[in-house]
């Protein structure tokens, strides 16, 4: 089964991202720091967001709402995500990525349009 794309709509706002920390540290009684890689690659987080400047227009916003609740089930599928802001340094890559964090949550900015933040992390 191939994986679903991420939707062509407008590019938000200069996304975000963060790298996983893939160590794990524990302190010892007598204070003497221990450490070692938990995992064998650090994942990105990505924070994407949709504000007054770049708005989604509503059909956009039923675009991303319906792929997030139909296409992908929320956080239960994985899916393409390219980076398409060109002030990204990932701009034109592709990730395989799923939806975390919390459900997109639209706020009206103007008549027809939304703004919203959605968080995508490898897998």
């Amino acid at each position: 089964m191939a994986l679903a794309v991420f939707p062509d709509i407008i590019p938000p706002i200069t996304p975000e991202d963060e790298p996983e920390d893939p160590g794990i540290s524990t302190q010892m009684e007598d204070g003497m720091v221990i450490s070692r890689a938990r995992y064998t690659r650090s994942r990105l987080t990505f924070y994407l967001t949709w504000g007054e400047k770049n708005a989604l227009p509503t059909e956009d916003k039923e675009t991303l709402l319906d792929f997030y609740q139909n296409i992908v089930k929320g956080s239960s599928e994985m899916f393409k995500w390219t980076c398409n802001s060109k002030f990204s340094s990932y701009y034109g890559q592709t990730f395989t990525v799923r939806f975390t964090g919390s459900a997109p949550r639209f706020e009206k900015v103007t008549y027809g349009f939304w703004g919203t933040e959605i968080t995508l992390q490898e897998v």
